[in-house]
């Protein structure tokens, strides 16, 4: 018995775990949105599955909807969500 097949049970253990605490945050993240009419660029990236700077730059080209409220921006999550309708289909 090499030293992989002694420790896949130990391996899949711990796999199973990360994979229970990933899906439980991804909930709480669900949550917490859901409640929200109103997200940030940070939030925003999470939602989409795009990073932050990606994000900027496409508020840069005008390709997402967005709200400026003085230097900070915000995104209505129902715009998203239209926004994400249009550019799946």
């Amino acid at each position: 018995m090499d030293l992989i097949e002694a420790f896949r049970p130990v391996l899949e253990e711990y796999r199973k775990l990360i994979v229970q605490d990933v899906v439980e945050l991804l909930d709480q993240r669900r949550e917490a949105t859901a409640n929200r009419k109103m997200i940030t660029i940070k939030e925003a990236a999470l939602y989409l599955g795009r990073t932050v700077p990606a994000i900027r730059a496409m508020i840069h080209r005008r390709e997402l909807p967005c709200k400026r409220i003085g230097r900070r921006i915000f995104f209505d999550l129902k715009e998203l969500d239209r926004w994400i309708a249009v550019h799946t289909a």
